[in-house]
């Protein structure tokens, strides 16, 4: 059975909810907004950060149809735009991008969005590529995000070392810790240092 595609990603709409977020909103009511919260298909996404919880993490791969699928052109969109002023932390955990996903996710932002904390996290194979790592450099300085988590299994050559590049000719000026998780590799080997990006990081530290 192939994957149902959603119609499209609205925006929340509290005068119109569906039967889903309708479901939703009665457990919502009893939650501390303040506190982590992980939310999957992007109708519950869109409800939650509309309704000002600060730190979400989205399990983007879940379709309402229960099958698993990437990031489209137009989910990357929609997520950007969901994006909201007083967010703190938000987690993207996803199996891989169709398409240029990040550059589209960082065009779709809102004015003023800033996101203290990114997690970016693979749950598949798939390999971090050079133009995701570029997109991501773009997203995090787009978002004003000072700590950057990136989890994967696997990394395309030269991804980190175009990540390192991007946040260079950005110019960031918010970026302060990164962490870089290989998930295939036993603790502590897992983490990954980034030599080049050390210069930057200490500047904005300040």
């Amino acid at each position: 059975m192939k994957p149902t595609l959603p119609d499209g990603y609205p925006d929340y709409d509290p005068a119109r909810p569906t039967e889903c977020q309708q479901e939703a909103e009665r457990h919502l009511a009893r939650l501390d907004r303040d506190a982590p919260f992980t939310v999957r298909t992007f109708p519950i996404f869109s409800m939650v950060v509309a309704k000002g919880f600060g730190r979400v993490s989205y399990e983007s791969w879940y379709l309402e149809s229960g099958h698993l699928f990437w990031i489209t052109d137009e989910h990357a969109r929609a997520i950007g735009r969901t994006l909201r002023p007083g967010m703190r932390y938000f987690g993207l955990v996803m199996t891989t991008l169709k398409g240029r996903g990040f550059h589209l996710m960082t065009q779709s932002l809102r004015p003023g969005v800033q996101i203290d904390e990114v997690l970016v996290k693979h749950t598949s194979g798939d390999e971090v590529t050079c133009d995701e790592a570029d997109g991501l450099a773009r997203l995090i300085t787009a978002l004003g995000c000072r700590t950057f988590h990136l989890w994967a299994g696997e990394y395309d050559p030269g991804a980190l070392e175009r990540l390192c590049d991007t946040l260079h000719e950005l110019d960031n000026t918010s970026l302060q810790e990164v962490d870089i998780c290989d998930t295939s590799l036993p603790e502590p080997e897992d983490r990954l240092p980034l030599p080049a990006l050390e210069p930057l990081l200490r500047r904005n530290r300040g």
